[in-house]
């Protein structure tokens, strides 16, 4: 029996699994598959046939069949285990049946009040040992599913629907906390200087690819001192971090291998595995049981295993602490992957820990429009002559190239820059929590406030605008629904008077807000 009251619907569900007959109740029924409980422990298992009776109201009767994988079975306690079933292929009527039950938990349930919405990104109730594209509950999933569909003619959308409209500046000026120039390199006179110069002698265009016209003797020389400050053999220099992280992935792994990935891994990742046609899992973010559980299910049963560990939540700002994630993948032979955008030469996130690939931007902490990849020799040279994405991208130019090399220079020579970052973030944390709004993570360059009221985010980012006050607001689609983020970037260059003002803004605009 469906039960529309609860968030995470519960219904009566027997299937047959590995010849057992096992009955169990399923949870958190979304597109992609299923949670359930059994009194049974349940072994993983792939390309699983099942067939699903689904019961609403006592009156409506759906049935739900095909082909669906095990993905685990974890004790909960002395009662039953939690596993989850993640839907491959469905056969006949049931997709449309699918649709008719998650809308008519809906028409029961009734508009969701968001505000009510309890959501936690830094403890996410989003799981996707369960199904990969589940939200923090299914009431929010399904909500989300047919929440206002774009509509040309709806001259508001964007104003009321699901986007944020773009604000209407009347400010000549406003203060810059949407930045992820986070060390400010990119205004450092050394580093311009030294871009000038080098595009006077070189040219400022970029080339095509290096494979077709060569490379210039100074992008050369960046990639050996990106190399050399990630204590690696070589280095690839790209035009983007998207570029470096999906040539990367999609050079080193094709079907028939497996990645195990987090969650909150970036776009170019996500590409990468989708050029491989490699099987894919998800652990959730800084979860070690789960990263755990995913390296048991790939034990063995892949030609090759490559593990990518992003380093940060962007969204959020959460920074993982990778040490017992590394303690494992140095136990196995598989390629480990860190991907450091956002902490490229802020923090040591692998020492004394030894990886195989480091892969990122550098355009949070150089501020130049590049992405590195980082190896041995002969790891760098297969993917550069295997990754169809470097072979044909056009390379970097010779500007990037001589201002990598100065600010590496200058990061070697001054850590001023990093404490006067890490000063700023402490002075604006204090600041926002002193005014009774406490950020997500309060020890990275992104601070994030979650507010859950649509309606809420939009108001107060508007006033933020207003007030002079550049930031970024983060909504449904680019996060799940309930989770909307408003997000600020601190920078080494913000003065006193700048993380001040922006404390004083952030708290006026919140004013009455507060819960």
């Amino acid at each position: 029996m469906l039960d529309v009251q609860r968030k995470a619907p519960r219904f009566n569900c027997e299937f047959e699994i590995l010849s057992n007959n096992i009955k169990g109740i399923g949870l958190n029924l979304s597109l992609k598959g299923f949670g359930f409980l059994t009194t049974t422990e349940i072994i993983a298992a792939d390309e699983i046939p099942f067939v699903i009776t689904i019961v609403i109201n006592g009156i409506s009767s759906y049935t739900l069949e095909g082909i669906g994988n095990i993905l685990f079975s974890n004790k909960k306690d002395d009662n039953g285990f939690y596993g989850g079933f993640e839907f491959l292929e469905l056969t006949g009527q049931s997709k449309e049946n699918l649709l008719t039950i998650l809308s008519d938990t809906i028409n029961n349930q009734g508009e969701l009040p968001q505000k009510n919405s309890k959501v936690s990104m830094n403890k996410s109730n989003k799981n996707l040992d369960y199904f990969s594209s589940s939200a923090y509950s299914h009431t929010i999933d399904i909500h989300g599913l047919f929440h206002q569909p774009y509509n040309p003619d709806n001259k508001d959308f964007g104003k009321k629907g699901l986007l944020c409209s773009t604000p209407d500046f009347t400010q000549s000026e406003m203060l810059n906390f949407a930045s992820n120039d986070f060390l400010g390199l990119s205004l450092n006179k050394e580093v311009i200087s030294a871009g000038i110069q080098c595009a006077e002698k070189f040219g400022g265009g970029n080339r095509t690819s290096i494979a077709n016209s060569g490379i210039l003797s100074v992008i050369n020389d960046a990639e050996v001192a990106i190399a050399e400050y990630c204590n690696m053999e070589a280095a690839l220099l790209t035009v983007s971090g998207h570029v470096s992280a999906s040539g990367t992935v999609s050079a080193l792994v094709r079907p028939g291998d497996v990645l195990i990935i987090n969650e909150s891994c970036s776009a170019g990742v996500s590409e990468g595995v989708i050029l491989s046609r490699a099987k894919c899992f998800y652990y959730e973010n800084f979860n070690l049981n789960s990263f755990k559980r995913m390296i048991k299910r790939v034990e063995g049963k892949y030609a090759n295993t490559v593990i990518a560990i992003n380093t940060m939540d962007n969204n959020s700002g959460v920074i993982g602490d990778l040490t017992q994630f590394l303690d494992i993948t140095e136990n196995t032979n598989y390629i480990t992957i860190i991907e450091e955008s956002y902490t490229f030469g802020l923090y040591t996130m692998h020492a004394p820990h030894s990886i195989h690939i480091a892969t990122g931007s550098l355009n949070e902490t150089f501020g130049i429009n590049c992405g590195f990849t980082a190896s041995s020799k002969s790891m760098i040279e297969y993917i550069r002559n295997f990754s169809k994405i470097f072979f044909y991208s056009n390379g970097i130019s010779s500007y990037d190239a001589a201002t990598i090399i100065k600010s590496i220079e200058l990061l070697k020579k001054n850590n001023d820059l990093k404490g006067r970052l890490q000063y700023n973030i402490d002075l604006f944390v204090k600041g926002l929590e002193k005014a009774g709004i406490i950020p997500l993570y309060n020890a990275s360059p992104i601070i994030s406030v979650m507010i859950n009221d649509e309606l809420a985010i939009r108001e107060i980012s508007n006033k933020l605008y207003e007030n002079g006050l550049y930031h970024i607001v983060l909504m449904y689609p680019h996060v799940p629904m309930g989770g909307s983020l408003l997000r600020f970037s601190i920078n080494a260059t913000h003065s006193e008077n700048d993380i001040c003002k922006a404390v004083s803004i952030v708290e006026k605009c919140f004013a009455g807000k507060l819960t």
